[in-house]
């Protein structure tokens, strides 16, 4: 996580514009979830008889569902909303607490790459 604080230009932002970036942002998070529910699949194909991972699955399922319905929602909201609504985003950027994240959501080009996802943590123990 990077606490670096994102420059706005000005922070009064067509509400149309950040729906559509918020839009993305679940949009790609969907991506990710689907992608992710490939690899937990092939983990618990190992474990099928365990209910528990069987469970899990579906859950990675249902998150990805939601992502990208979220996305889809939030994009036609996007454009539903007159483009003379603006909003003072500075607020809500500035708690955004992933740099990229929020550079992307004011519509400034992240600094660097994504951040880092962090250590792989398995029972309590960091890799």
């Amino acid at each position: 996580m990077s606490a670096s604080p994102v420059r706005l230009g000005d922070p009064n932002i067509p509400l149309p514009v950040l729906l559509a970036r918020v839009a993305e942002e679940l949009g790609a998070l969907g991506g990710l979830a689907e992608d992710l529910q490939a690899a937990v699949g092939e983990l618990a194909r190992s474990a099928m008889a365990d209910a528990a991972a069987v469970e899990d699955v579906q859950q990675m399922d249902a998150l990805a569902q939601r992502l990208q319905a979220l996305s889809a929602f939030t994009g036609r909201i996007s454009g539903a909303a007159p483009a003379s609504w603006r909003v003072d985003a500075g607020p809500a950027i500035a708690a955004v607490p992933l740099s990229a994240l929020a550079a992307r959501l004011a519509g400034v080009e992240p600094a660097g790459d994504d951040e880092p996802s962090g250590d792989l943590d398995f029972f309590g123990d960091g890799l």
